[in-house]
């Protein structure tokens, strides 16, 4: 009988666990994508600044990653998928990939903007355009208008989550009312 208990235990757990796995892997992937759409138009912002200083966009890549992983190794702030992604692209430059460095980048985050940015930067990089740094305020507009549209889905992603206990909130004043009537009858 006990023997039973524990294989009818086993089994639930062997049923149960790959479904778990997947739900927080599916979670971190989430996780992954709102970070690196929330960051995207502020990395897009400093750039620009830096390329409209006169640096290169080696230089300002390096800088921007350099920067990340300073403040991270003294604790000021913690892990953040783009900038480790910036720091494996830093790498692969560092290893000889040049043009090809950009374009991994942009396909290992895999969504379009990021894929976008580093088709500018390869395409700059291969025809030396002037117009880089119109084409990156270009970038940084819709960039700002996405991270709108984002905040107003997570607030009414947010507000949708909070309706439950609004209506759990009402229903229990209305019973507080209606007992309170019932008692005065």
């Amino acid at each position: 009988r006990f023997w039973c208990r524990v294989f009818l235990a086993g089994g639930l757990l062997c049923i149960c666990i790959p479904f778990l796995l997947d739900y927080q892997t599916e979670q971190g992937i989430k996780k992954r994508d709102r970070q690196l759409q929330t960051e995207y138009p502020e990395m897009v912002e400093r750039f620009i600044l830096l390329l409209g200083a006169g640096l290169t966009i080696r230089g300002t890549w390096l800088r921007i990653s350099g920067e990340y992983e300073r403040r991270r190794a003294s604790g000021e702030i913690s892990y953040n998928y783009l900038y480790e992604e910036m720091l494996l692209t830093r790498n692969d430059m560092e290893n000889g990939k040049s043009e090809a460095a950009y374009t991994s980048f942009g396909r290992r985050i895999s969504m379009l903007q990021y894929m976008k940015f580093s088709t500018l930067l390869v395409q700059n990089l291969k025809k030396g355009s002037d117009d880089l740094l119109r084409r990156m305020e270009l970038e940084a507009e819709d960039a700002v208008r996405i991270r709108r549209e984002l905040a107003k889905k997570q607030g009414e992603e947010a507000g949708t989550k909070l309706l439950l206990p609004m209506m759990l909130m009402l229903v229990v004043v209305f019973a507080i009312i209606l007992t309170a009537a019932f008692r005065a009858m």
